[in-house]
C-alpha cells in the first residue's frame, strides 16, 4: 500500500511539474526515472516472469518437506542378487540392510514401509516418529487379484521355454516376484490414500537395487533437489531407459506388445525403481495401469511392471513426467541410476526446454562426447540383451 501511494503521489507531481514553466528538463527526467523504478519494483514479477517459473518458486520450498517415501520389503526366497549367490547371499544382508540404509539416509523425511512382521524388529534402531510401518505378509501377496493368471502363465509349458533366461531369475522361479513388482503402484496408492504424514507427494523407491551403493555417497537433500523439478508438474514421475529387445520386453513378446501400440515397437522401457507424484497423479495412472495389466494377461502377455508402465506411457504419455536415462552422447547407452547421480548442472538444458514451453520434455539436447569418451567404441543398436533380475 505504501508503495502504491508513493507511486500515485509521484505520478501527480510529475504531471504538475510538466505543466510548470519553472520545471527544468533535468528535474523532470530525474522524477521520471524514479517513477519507472518504483513501477518496475511493483510489477516486475507479474510482467516479466513466466507463469510456470512463478509456480516453480512457490512450490519448491514446500515440496522439499512435503514428500512421503514408500518402500516394500518381502522375502521371495531369491537365489542370488547383485553378484552374490548361494551361501554368500542372504535376504537380511541384502534387502533388509539396504532398507536400514534408506531409513537412515532419509532422515529427517517422512517414510512409509510395508514389511513382513518377522523382519520388523530389524528396523528398530532406524525408525522414529517420521516412519510409519504396516505389516504385510507374503500370503497377502498371493491374494493379488491377478495371482492365478500370473501363475498359469509362469507354469505353462511355453512361457519360460520361449524366453530362455526366465528360468534362472526370480520372475521365472518365484511365484511372488510378479505379484510384488506389479503391485508397486498399488502400495504407492495405498500410502497416498492413507497419507499418514499429510504430505502432497509420494515417491516409491526399491529397497534393494543396483543404485543403492551409489546413493550412499550422497544425502537426502540431494535426492529431494533432484525430485522437485519433476514432481511439481502434478504428473506421474518415472524414468525410462533405451531398450532394443530381442523380440520381447521382460517376457512379453513383441507380437503381443504391438497389439497395444498400433504396430509400433517401443524403443525404450519405463523403469520401476523410482516413481511417484500427487495422489491424483498416482490414482489417474493406477486405473490405466490396472486396465492395461488386465488386458495383457488376458492375451497371455506377461512381462513385469516395467512392461505395463512402458505400454501405459505409449498409450497415455500426457499422464507422465519422464526422465530419460540415456546418455547425451549416445542415446543407446543406458544408465538407469542417472537420475540420481547426474550433476544438478545437467538440468540446465531441461530448464531451457521448459522455458520454451515444453515442461514435460525430459530428453536433453545431444552434446558431443567428451575427450575421455572419444576412444570408446559405439554401443551397437542391437546390443546383447541383459536379462532383468
Amino acid at each position: 500500500n505504501n508503495k502504491n501511494n508513493d507511486l500515485f503521489d509521484l505520478k501527480n507531481r510529475i504531471q504538475q511539474n510538466s505543466n510548470s514553466k519553472k520545471n527544468n528538463n533535468f528535474q523532470h527526467k530525474q522524477q521520471n526515472d524514479e517513477y519507472f523504478d518504483i513501477l518496475y519494483e511493483n510489477t516486475k514479477d507479474s510482467l516479466y516472469e513466466p507463469k510456470f517459473l512463478k509456480k516453480k518458486k512457490l512450490l519448491e520450498s514446500e515440496l522439499l518437506n512435503n514428500i512421503t517415501f514408500v518402500f516394500g520389503l518381502f522375502d521371495i526366497k531369491r537365489k542370488a542378487h547383485l553378484g552374490k549367490s548361494g551361501k554368500e547371499y542372504t535376504f537380511v544382508d541384502d534387502y533388509v540392510s539396504h532398507l536400514n540404509f534408506f531409513l537412515d539416509f532419509m532422515k529427517p523425511s517422512y517414510t512409509k514401509v510395508f514389511i513382513e512382521k518377522q523382519y520388523e524388529p530389524f528396523l528398530t534402531n532406524y525408525t522414529d516418529e517420521l516412519v510409519s510401518v504396516t505389516n504385510y505378509e507374503v500370503d497377502q501377496l498371493r491374494q493379488f487379484k491377478y495371482y492365478d493368471q500370473i501363475e498359469e502363465i509362469r507354469n505353462s509349458n511355453w512361457w519360460q521355454r520361449e524366453t530362455n533366461w526366465l528360468h534362472s531369475v526370480p520372475q521365472g522361479y518365484s511365484d511372488l516376484y510378479n505379484p510384488i513388482v506389479m503391485q508397486k503402484i498399488v502400495f504407492l496408492l495405498k500410502a497416498a490414500r492413507e497419507n499418514p504424514f499429510n504430505t502432497k507427494y509420494f515417491v516409491w523407491l526399491d529397497s534393494g537395487g543396483m543404485c543403492v551403493p551409489t546413493m550412499q555417497l550422497y544425502k537426502i537433500e540431494y535426492l529431494k533437489e533432484k525430485l522437485k523439478d519433476h514432481l511439481m508438474w502434478d504428473k506421474f514421475f518415472i524414468t525410462r531407459s533405451p531398450y532394443k529387445a530381442a523380440g520381447e520386453i521382460h517376457g512379453c513378446h513383441q507380437d503381443m506388445i504391438r497389439k497395444f501400440t498400433n504396430g509400433y515397437e517401443p524403443q525404450h522401457v519405463v523403469k520401476g525403481w523410482i516413481m511417484g507424484g500427487t495422489l491424483d497423479a498416482v490414482e489417474n495412472l493406477y486405473y490405466k495401469y490396472d486396465d492395461m495389466l488386465n488386458r495383457t494377461l488376458d492375451l497371455k502377455c506377461m512381462g513385469t511392471e516395467e512392461t505395463i508402465f512402458t505400454l501405459c506411457y505409449e498409450a497415455y504419455p500426457h499422464l507422465f513426467n519422464i526422465f530419460s536415462n540415456s546418455e547425451p552422447h549416445n542415446e543407446w547407452l543406458d544408465n538407469c541410476c542417472k537420475f540420481f547421480v547426474e550433476p544438478k548442472e545437467d538440468e540446465i538444458e531441461r530448464q531451457i526446454m521448459m522455458r520454451e514451453g515444453y515442461p514435460n520434455s525430459a530428453t536433453p539436447t545431444p552434446r558431443p562426447p567428451s575427450n575421455k569418451n572419444d576412444n570408446k567404441p559405439p554401443v551397437p543398436f542391437d546390443r546383447p540383451f541383459r536379462p532383468r533380475g
